[in-house]
């Protein structure tokens, strides 16, 4: 049966990083949705926001 390391510190305290960033991140696509919504419509901010995701996960 394999036994596996821990984690170093350095893998440990990246993790925590992305964590945060991706946190920050989501709060950041909330504020800015809602900040969004006041001026134009619903349907325009998730089409934006859908041609955003697209264009950053296309390649």
């Amino acid at each position: 049966m394999p036994t596996f390391a821990p984690p170093g510190a350095a893998t440990v305290r990246a993790g925590v990083a992305l964590m945060l960033l991706g946190m920050l991140l989501f709060s950041l696509n909330d504020v800015m949705g809602k900040w969004l919504v006041a001026t134009y419509s619903v349907g325009q901010v998730l089409l934006i926001r859908s041609l955003a995701g697209l264009v950053a996960l296309a390649p």
